[in-house]
């Protein structure tokens, strides 16, 4: 039997994980799920190969110039996180404020921050930086069938935030308020990604 597949490819959200991670034992659990149990005797079957064959030749790029070889060494690199410190510096100067592809929306708002501030420097602006005007949500009375409910939060004389209280909500990452970003820094030119349409009122 002859198996086929890319060792650097990324695991399918929400599928588990992969027959060669270290994750998966290879001993079956009773008590363990369906899943599980499937994940278990799929790596004890891959235990069993006993011949790998790595495809390492491009026959796409049999008459390459320098740079592709630069560039082919660049992205096997990147698929096995073995990147030396030639690789960045390869195509920096042509791959700048271009998208990423992330796992982590936190690793997003990082590398966010510093594009910003770096575009800025590059382009020798100044960033503008606009704060989310936030207030305290008015409590409802009343349940979905007109019924008056119980209000258990504390009564409030007004609904602005106090100063102190809202340079906090500001520092707060995106991943803490539904991303929702409590400062936005912008500046002319800057490359901007547009993922949802809002709509805001007035």
């Amino acid at each position: 039997m002859i198996f086929a597949g890319d060792f650097a490819q990324l695991e399918p959200p929400g599928s588990g994980y992969s027959l060669f991670s270290s994750k998966v034992t290879s001993t079956r659990h009773t008590a363990g799920s369906w899943r599980q149990q499937e994940a278990s005797l799929g790596k004890a079957t891959w235990h069993q190969v006993t011949t790998v064959v790595i495809l390492w030749q491009n026959m796409r790029q049999k008459s390459q110039t320098p740079e592709d070889a630069k560039f082919r060494k660049l992205l096997e690199n990147l698929r096995y996180k073995a990147c030396t410190m030639a690789d960045p510096h390869l195509y920096d100067p042509n791959f700048r404020n271009v998208s990423m592809i992330l796992s982590y929306n936190s690793h997003r708002d990082r590398i966010n921050e510093l594009g910003v501030a770096r575009f800025a420097k590059d382009t020798g602006q100044t960033l503008h930086t606009f704060y989310s005007s936030d207030h305290f949500a008015s409590t409802d009375d009343t349940g979905k069938r007109g019924k008056a409910k119980k209000n258990t939060e504390v009564k409030r004389k007004m609904d602005k935030i106090h100063p102190h209280l809202q340079e906090q909500l500001w520092a707060l990452p995106h991943k803490d308020t539904n991303n929702h970003p409590g400062k936005l820094s912008l500046c002319v030119g800057l490359p901007v990604m547009i993922k949802a349409l809002q709509c805001i009122p007035g």
